[in-house]
């Protein structure tokens, strides 16, 4: 057991290491990071229980991101940036914070006997437990969301997501009460079976990150003609093209300042790089901002051609356009157009003028 815990401690540091170590690191390699510190935490406190350490529920403490950072770490994992907000990490810390508490009500009990810590540690327990419990289900939910939708790689991904998140819980809530006997080595089988669990599931993750980020390099460089059959995702590519058309133009989202990709992302429920892909081979866009840009300059236009309009300055159409800032919204028009949004205007009210005037 204590090779096992070992190899737990050095995996769990080594991929720690390798998450800090890449470039242009996202919330994801953070949050993994986070996560494997607090599994090779538990395997810390497993060796110092089996050599008999004082201070097991005091390292157990360092465990806090387990069942909670590894749901934040599915949802970015599946979402992007775009699945990860406030709420989702007060929820995470609140759980932490439930199993710093917990540990730390353990430990002060070896030195202070009172009833009250003890229903205090077991109420909180059974909160934790609970709390734990629903983010397990949650993470498995975010492998299983658009499951049906899916094809090629990404389908493979979520695939492999589900057996080693799924396999590793079932083992170890399931596998393990079905062959225990009950009592100490029913417990010693669970641990044994847990760092297993933790270990594949440490690894694979590291996997699927690594696959996420080089599907996202190979879809950001130009393909070769002898490279471009992808029949099994035109199909998938083109309806979410028609629903990206639909959401900024029909419903007009290129109208919300600081769009972003990540803010698409998330409405359609899609990786962010699937949405930059889709925008650059079936929208033909050069990224997200020309394309969302090229809609705000050509509802600006209209703006500028409404003879009802014409008392408004020209900061008011930019940011009725969607626009932030007068700045980008002029070097945007006169990008589309070659002219400055006021040269524009008086172009084409001299136009109108003269043929407004043979009405």
């Amino acid at each position: 057991m204590t090779q096992l815990y070992t190899l737990q401690l050095l995996i769990g540091l080594g991929l720690l290491l390798a998450q800090l170590g890449v470039k242009n690191k996202q919330p994801l390699h953070l949050l993994f990071a986070l996560f494997c510190g607090s599994i090779s935490m538990v395997a810390v406190t497993r060796l110092n229980a089996e050599v008999g350490g004082q201070y097991e529920f005091l390292l157990a403490m360092g465990g806090f991101a387990t069942c909670n950072g590894y749901w934040l770490v599915s949802r970015a994992l599946h979402r992007g940036q775009a699945g990860l907000t406030t709420r989702h990490y007060a929820v995470a810390g609140a759980v932490g914070v439930m199993i710093v508490l917990s540990n730390a009500l353990s430990w002060s009990q070896q030195e202070i006997s009172h009833a009250f810590l003890q229903d205090l540690r077991l109420a909180l327990s059974e909160f934790m437990n609970l709390a734990s419990s629903t983010l397990i289900v949650l993470s498995a939910w975010e492998g299983c969301r658009g499951l049906h939708q899916s094809k090629g790689a990404e389908l493979m991904q979520r695939i492999v997501y589900l057996a080693s998140f799924c396999g590793a819980v079932i083992t170890c809530s399931v596998v393990v009460k079905l062959i225990g006997q009950g009592g100490e080595g029913e417990v010693a089988l669970h641990n044994m079976m847990a760092a297993i669990c933790a270990i594949q599931l440490m690894l694979v993750t590291q996997w699927l990150i690594y696959w996420q980020r080089r599907s996202t390099m190979h879809t950001s460089e130009p393909e070769s003609s002898a490279n471009t059959n992808r029949s099994d995702l035109d199909e998938n590519d083109v309806l979410l093209a028609q629903e990206i058309t639909r959401r900024l133009e029909q419903q007009q989202h290129f109208l919300k300042p600081n769009l972003r990709v990540s803010d698409l992302a998330w409405l359609l429920d899609v990786p962010e790089y699937r949405v930059s892909r889709v925008m650059r081979e079936q929208l033909n866009a050069q990224n997200f901002n020309h394309y969302v840009n090229r809609l705000r300059v050509e509802y600006a236009r209209g703006l500028l051609e409404d003879p009802a309009n014409q008392h408004w300055p020209i900061v008011v159409i930019g940011l009725e356009s969607g626009f932030a800032s007068v700045g980008p919204f002029t070097r945007a028009f006169k990008s589309e157009y070659g002219q400055t949004p006021n040269q524009y205007r008086l172009t084409y009210t001299d136009k109108t003028g003269e043929s407004g005037s043979l009405a």
